[in-house]
């Protein structure tokens, strides 16, 4: 976003904010990142603040500076992956038509190879950066292999990466590259 000078380092997806820090507190931290953002012209930045109080007194200085949501301490990871996957943007294109008949619901969906492929190349540098874009490329994927074999193979996915586990979440989405390439 910007270093100690304003000038620009690079862009980033979202902010986690904690409220009380040195020298600079999160809500003046926040409202600096937000005239920066403004006199630049450009889109705000999500941001969630992280803090142990609850009162409704420092919620309301969060949303008058401009933080989008608001997380208290300890943080449990199912809040955590949830305030992300609502803040963080993933492509929400349908991937298949509706069944035509009630009993094509049930049976085996066929896979798009192609799109899969293409999802597996755009997940893995996600997991390997340890990117919290993946949750989104995850939901993308869950439904590209849904009524599927594969399903199982991208729960799987889904499991270590709400554990956090990005390692894993690699290891097994490159055990489902090679499931497709056979």
């Amino acid at each position: 976003m910007f270093d100690r000078r304003g000038i620009s380092a690079r862009a980033v997806a979202l902010v986690l904010m904690d409220i009380a820090m040195p020298r600079l507190d999160g809500i003046d931290a926040a409202g600096k990142i937000r005239d920066w953002q403004n006199r630049q012209g450009q889109k705000p930045t999500p941001m969630i603040a992280i803090t142990a109080s609850a009162y409704a007194e420092d919620r309301q200085k969060c949303e008058l500076i401009g933080i989008n949501d608001f997380i208290t301490k300890p943080i449990e990871q199912a809040v955590l992956i949830k305030h992300l996957e609502k803040h963080l943007p993933f492509e929400r294109t349908p991937l298949r038509a509706a069944p035509e008949k009630a009993t094509d619901a049930i049976a085996e969906t066929p896979l798009d190879t192609a799109m899969l492929e293409r999802l597996i190349a755009e997940m893995a540098p996600l997991l390997r950066d340890r990117k919290f874009d993946a949750f989104g490329r995850l939901k993308v994927l869950k439904s590209a292999v849904a009524r599927t074999s594969l399903e199982a193979n991208v729960e799987s996915i889904a499991k270590a990466l709400k554990a956090m586990n990005f390692d894993q979440a690699l290891s097994d989405l490159n055990a489902l590259a090679s499931t497709l390439s056979r």
